[in-house]
């Protein structure tokens, strides 16, 4: 399953053009393919924990991704189930104001982002960022080590989805040939619900170049 990654007054947040940190990591993104080919995504919610393999494909200039396994608890989708699983996803993903790969420091989204720096740290230097489209946003933050090199992205939507009480993700980076970066993991962590329903759940994204051997049913 690929939840949804998800305006905003933000005055405090203001564009620096010309901040050469900021600049440096937005160049590493640009310089290698960041989303991996495929992910293991691991989601425990109400007790029972669902296990979804994934590859991804760039189709039309589309983000595409197929469910190759899929394991809800004790039980093994078959094909057609994990099909039928799929083509939900997929108008999910496609419903969604953000991809999974757009993040705010991708070189073609910098006309939507606003960012400031908030600390400095002896390992690098903290951003703030709102990354705006259509009514819709994701803020956070962005942890770039001295080198220019991101590391570590925080960041919620606004407005939370229907249904969503609380969402929080934070994405790992590391790095890849040529100088750039790559996704490398990320963590999302939420509610859902309505009124006093309030039902917790945390995914694990595990992004690989290959996926292991298929597990045996």
């Amino acid at each position: 399953m690929i939840p949804a990654l998800l305006a905003l007054a933000l005055p405090a947040v203001a564009t620096t053009a010309a901040d050469p940190l900021w600049n440096a990591a937005v160049a590493a993104v640009g310089k290698d393919l960041i989303l991996p080919k495929a992910a293991i995504v691991s989601t425990a919610a109400q007790g029972r924990t669902t296990e979804t393999w994934v590859t991804f494909q760039w189709t039309d200039d589309h983000l595409e991704s197929t469910i190759v396994y899929r394991r809800e608890g004790n039980r093994v989708l078959s094909e057609e189930e994990c099909s039928r699983r799929n083509r939900l996803d997929t108008r999910l993903r496609r419903a969604a104001p953000f991809r999974i790969d757009e993040i705010p420091l991708q070189p073609a989204l910098q006309p939507i982002v606003r960012h400031r720096r908030a600390a400095t740290v002896p390992e690098g230097v903290v951003f703030e960022f709102a990354m705006h489209r259509d009514g819709d946003a994701l803020v956070g933050t962005v942890f770039v080590a001295h080198d220019g090199t991101p590391r570590r992205i925080e960041f919620e939507p606004r407005p939370m989805p229907f249904g969503i009480r609380s969402i929080h993700s934070s994405l790992r980076l590391e790095p890849a040939t040529g100088g750039g970066v790559r996704l490398h993991s990320m963590t999302v962590t939420g509610s859902a619900g309505a009124l006093w329903i309030d039902r917790p759940f945390r995914t694990e994204y595990r992004f690989l170049d290959q996926l292991p051997e298929m597990p045996r049913n």
